[in-house]
């Protein structure tokens, strides 16, 4: 038996009980985090496992894991934005602490050292991944003396609720998001995104796993893919 290991459950506790019911043989895990633990009790326990995303320390040496580079796609956003004339560039993130979400900051502070922008820290927020908190952190940052003229954010629910609160004020800001999920191309307006090479990820992770299941040797244990740039209404049209 496989397990697809979800958001709620990136503790070592679900892991160990379902290691002792011997009703699984392998894992995927996701929404991997700093120095996360599950690796750490997989690899110690000789479970074969595959990750999508990484833990960012040593563990990660010995880990099969696929990830997206998503510092390469925010510096793409974040550039794409500067290409189309804005030079007021805030972001809107997760919590410190997700390897994703810090890699994604990491992309957007570099994008504006390359285009010889300053890093406004009055400009940047931290959100949790819903709709409302993204309308909050959105009209935080828009209702400053100093507003950005663009946001780059996080992902697409963060996203949408930025543009949420944009449109209520009548407020024209360019907007991007992260992933190119379904309610990218249905936004109001529609949402330029980074479009993740989803079909990829799941075929190297199944590759992985299996090997390790059949003993066979994986030539390459880690694969960072890179994101596509989608680009719709919400980055280009002064809406």
């Amino acid at each position: 038996m496989l397990l697809f290991a979800h958001e709620s459950g990136t503790g070592v506790e679900a892991y160990r009980s379902l290691v002792k019911s011997r009703r699984v043989d392998g894992f995927i895990l996701s929404h991997t985090q700093q120095d996360d633990e599950r690796f750490a009790y997989l690899q110690t326990n000789h479970i074969p496992f595959a990750a999508f995303g990484r833990s960012n320390s040593p563990l990660d040496t010995r880990a099969h894991w696929v990830d997206v580079d998503g510092e390469a796609g925010m510096m793409t956003a974040v550039q794409h934005l500067v290409a189309c004339g804005y030079r007021r560039v805030g972001f809107i993130g997760w919590p410190q602490g997700s390897v994703s979400g810090d890699g994604r900051y990491s992309g957007y502070v570099k994008a504006l050292q390359a285009a010889g922008l300053p890093l406004n820290f009055n400009w940047i927020r931290r959100t949790q991944n819903d709709i409302m908190s993204g309308y909050e952190a959105g009209q935080d940052l828009l209702t400053l003396a100093d507003a950005p003229n663009a946001i780059a954010a996080v992902s697409d629910i963060v996203a949408v609720g930025i543009l949420r609160g944009i449109i209520e004020h009548g407020q024209r800001v360019a907007v991007t998001g992260f992933d190119d999920t379904p309610i990218a191309e249905f936004s109001h307006p529609p949402l330029t995104s980074l479009q993740q090479p989803v079909d990829d990820v799941a075929r190297l992770l199944m590759h992985m796993l299996i090997a390790q299941f059949e003993k066979q040797s994986v030539m390459t244990l880690h694969h960072m893919l890179k994101p596509r740039l989608v680009v719709r209404a919400s980055s280009t049209l002064a809406y």
